[in-house]
């Protein structure tokens, strides 16, 4: 039973989407249980356990020029549009948009320029990138590499920069023209970066 809750206390700490839990099999689990007697001591001071930084499967975004390097989480449809409101200083990929596995297609990624509590978001420097910067983006031994394409403006409801593509590409998108005196973003800061090999 010792061994069943610090599998489930570990996952519990790091939550990893799309990763199972495979279980030990019953022959393992007598073989764990039921050790020959006469048993040694064993201490009860728990020692942890060394994880490492980054899951295998953790997908990060590097963007050098903007000072990015944050791990990719999902974004899932709401009532009317993404859920971003869980995001915090993650980049989130948006439910919907073409994946890594996608041979071609237009992965969307959207981060916070600014957070609730008035800190700087994700993609606070998103505006510092330029036509032919690089963007990188790591799973476990996987590299993509990309270079922005086109860095342009549009209205806060158009999504049609979301749409699908016949490319590889990604399009980073985050508000920008912050409007205090209605306390809202006028637009979208959307930059586009192709596939390069």
């Amino acid at each position: 039973m010792g061994m069943a809750y610090l599998m489930l206390d570990m996952a519990r700490t790091r939550p990893t989407v799309g990763v199972a839990t495979v279980a030990p099999s019953p022959t393992a689990m007598r073989t764990i249980i039921h050790t020959p007697s006469p048993q040694p001591t064993v201490s009860m001071t728990r020692t942890p356990i060394q994880m490492p930084l980054t899951s295998l499967l953790e997908t990060v975004l590097i963007v050098p020029t903007a000072g990015v390097n944050s791990p990719i989480v999902e974004v899932y449809v709401g009532d009317t549009s993404w859920d971003v409101s869980d995001l915090g200083n993650h980049v989130g990929h948006l439910q919907g948009t073409a994946s890594w596995d996608d041979p071609l297609g237009n992965i969307g990624l959207a981060g916070h320029v600014e957070r609730a509590d008035g800190t700087k978001g994700v993609f606070a420097n998103l505006g510092d990138v330029q036509v032919g910067d690089p963007i990188i983006v790591k799973r476990g031994g996987q590299q993509w590499n990309y270079v922005i394409r086109n860095l342009n403006r549009v209205d806060p409801n158009d999504i049609s920069v979301l749409y699908p593509d016949d490319h590889s590409q990604i399009t980073l998108i985050t508000c920008d023209d912050y409007d205090l005196m209605n306390n809202t973003y006028r637009e979208r800061l959307v930059v586009v970066a192709e596939r390069v090999t």
